[in-house]
């Protein structure tokens, strides 16, 4: 999210966070959690979702429905990371920045159960060591 912003050169940026789950170590549950919700009105406004991730698209799909129905001018979807193989709904990011296999990654950011989310590369988990992207 920091990379991107210093990339963005807009002057009426404001940043929200929301907090959803639907993981329990490295599988789904398919069940959606929102534990923080937004508090920027966007009404009339051009919103963008920032997703370190897509796997299944649920937790995605059910964002941009959720966005839509408040009435912005525009929703668009920015992942860093994005697993299509893993689709369970139809979905698709309007940006993406590298399509990945089905393989469970950890760092910048991401997580497996609250750690290595410090680490300062995205590495793919096998849990005895982690591996550069």
């Amino acid at each position: 999210m920091a990379d991107l912003l210093r990339v963005l050169a807009l002057d009426d940026l404001e940043v929200s966070y929301m907090k959803v789950r639907s993981y329990e170590g490295t599988t789904s549950t398919g069940e959606l959690k929102v534990q923080l919700e937004s508090d920027i009105e966007v009404a009339g406004r051009d919103v963008l979702l920032v997703e370190d991730i897509i796997d299944t698209g649920k937790t995605m799909k059910m964002l941009t429905e959720t966005l839509l129905a408040r009435g912005p001018k525009s929703v668009r979807v920015v992942a860093l990371l994005d697993k299509p193989s893993r689709r369970e709904v139809e979905f698709s990011a309007d940006y993406v920045g590298k399509e990945i296999e089905d393989v469970f990654v950890v760092g910048y950011g991401m997580d497996y159960d609250e750690k290595y989310r410090h680490l300062p590369y995205v590495g793919v988990a096998d849990f005895f060591n982690c591996k550069d992207f």
